[in-house]
């Protein structure tokens, strides 16, 4: 169990750094509500208490920097797809490669509720963007699922048809191998692709933007000031820190990886899993003009990358995510190392899946290489509610946490899917803090109970649960 490793690598994203990245408010001795972390999940969890309630006294506290977890260093994709895995394994996430799945778990009526929920967020974050004027980045566009693997393709395919006969807003659309190479510009070995709606974004902008709108709102940000414990204090929690202690009436832990260092009654549920990530320095085939979807390359055995292009006032640079295979280590807290064998896997793989050419340095290719901490739910969603005493919290204390991860008890891959599910999922424990009950479009397979807990629980200690497996 580890705070936040104090110096981790940069991310492209986080520069140059927000005015507000090593903020602090004045102390504050007592808060109405405290969040712990200030990522999608705790900006947003503070942003909707603000809207509706804007005499509550609101306080964020983050162990580093601002929005310098997760959020500040994931890959920029509103996706609420992922790639489907090999026969007889599970997926993680997804709309339509995981649902066969759903609907044999949690039955036809919440299998809608989960994929209507994940779909909804590339909309719901431009709305946000557009509400408070952010300037991040963040458009609705195409995503294109490229296949590398025939058979990977058809199973695809059938799974993309099921859903849409119950979801028919949800549309996706099959492209051939030869037309997909064309149009996607990727390589020769590309056998086929299936695009649908998504979205993309600069997340440690939105972010920090919306923390500025907070803060000169009366919103207390405590940066650089880590939660080491909470307890019990009369009617209160006590929250301490190094600066000083916080009594408050209510506490929501939005730490996702780092859940375990304050809740130990979570790690077996919400293991800490490294990420890898690079930006690249675009070829000529690739920058007039930048592409203008987003991607996600699918091999052999269920291995996958995920990428997207940045704009051309940005230098049109190639943000490529994965290489997870390749890491030993990647059950960890630390995010201040990289694996050497992800970066250089990584660093190679674009010219094997784009139309590559016109490249003057491929040794210079790499601008930015970095990694980042993502929460995998040992049962597969996100944990979000109410904590009660057992669980090691009490009446007051919320958790909005885990957001990567879905399958049965055969094998776990997994990928890092906080976009298309924090944003609502922040918005309903905030709901919840004001004593209201969650949305009805929120999905009550991820509400935290005492009953679901113990089940996840049961099977992780029978080995039944998440599994990173090498393919």
């Amino acid at each position: 169990m580890s705070l936040p490793v104090p110096s981790p690598t940069v991310s492209y994203w986080q520069v140059p750094e927000h005015p507000l990245a090593s903020y602090r408010s004045t102390f504050p001795a007592r808060a109405d509500v405290v969040v712990i972390g200030s990522g999608i999940t705790g900006i947003s969890v503070a942003r909707t208490l603000f809207e509706l309630d804007p005499s509550l006294r609101v306080v964020i506290l983050e162990a580093r920097k601002l929005s310098s977890g997760a959020t500040g260093r994931n890959g920029g994709h509103i996706k609420p797809g992922t790639p489907p895995l090999p026969k007889g394994a599970a997926l993680i996430v997804a709309s339509y490669q995981n649902w066969p799945h759903r609907i044999e778990k949690y039955g036809l009526d919440e299998a809608i509720v989960l994929s209507r929920f994940e779909s909804a967020h590339p909309a719901a974050l431009v709305a946000l963007a557009e509400k408070y004027n952010l300037q991040c980045d963040v458009r609705q566009c195409e995503t294109v699922d490229a296949y590398y693997d025939y058979a990977g393709l058809e199973r695809a395919k059938a799974a993309a048809y099921a859903i849409s006969q119950h979801i028919p807003e949800l549309i996706y659309q099959i492209v051939p191998g030869e037309e997909a190479q064309k149009e996607f510009r990727l390589s020769k070995s590309c056998v086929g692709g299936i695009t649908y709606p998504a979205g993309q974004l600069w997340p440690y902008k939105l972010v920090t933007q919306l923390a500025q709108i907070l803060v000169d709102h009366g919103v207390n940000l405590q940066t650089e000031t880590p939660a080491t414990k909470v307890s019990k204090d009369g009617a209160q929690w006590r929250v301490e820190t190094p600066r000083g202690n916080i009594l408050a009436t209510k506490v929501v832990h939005a730490t996702n990886g780092y859940i375990q260092y304050l809740l130990p009654s979570f790690a077996k549920l919400i293991k800490p899993t490294r990420g890898h990530m690079t930006a690249q320095l675009p070829p000529k085939s690739l920058s007039h003009p930048p592409l203008d979807r987003t991607y996600s390359f699918i091999y052999e055995d269920g291995k996958f990358d995920y990428f997207i292009q940045q704009p051309a006032y940005d230098g049109s640079k190639l943000m490529l995510g994965g290489g997870y295979h390749q890491d030993p280590h990647p059950t960890t807290f630390n995010d201040a190392q990289v694996s050497e064998t992800s970066q250089e896997y990584l660093q190679h793989q674009l010219p094997k899946v784009f139309h590559w050419e016109g490249e003057d340095n491929s040794s210079a290719r790499v601008h930015t290489r970095w990694t980042g901490i993502m929460g995998f739910s040992e049962d597969g969603f996100p944990w979000v509610g109410k904590l009660v005493d057992n669980l090691g919290g009490g009446e007051g204390q919320f958790v909005c946490a885990g957001y990567t991860g879905e399958g049965t008890t055969c094998i776990w891959i997994l990928l890092s899917i906080g976009m298309p599910n924090a944003l609502l999922c922040a918005e309903t424990v905030a709901y919840m803090v004001l004593g209201k009950e969650p949305p009805n479009y929120f999905p009550r397979s991820y509400l935290l109970t005492e009953a679901r807990y113990k089940k996840a629980l049961e099977r992780s200690e029978r080995g039944e649960g998440v599994k990173r497996v090498k393919l």
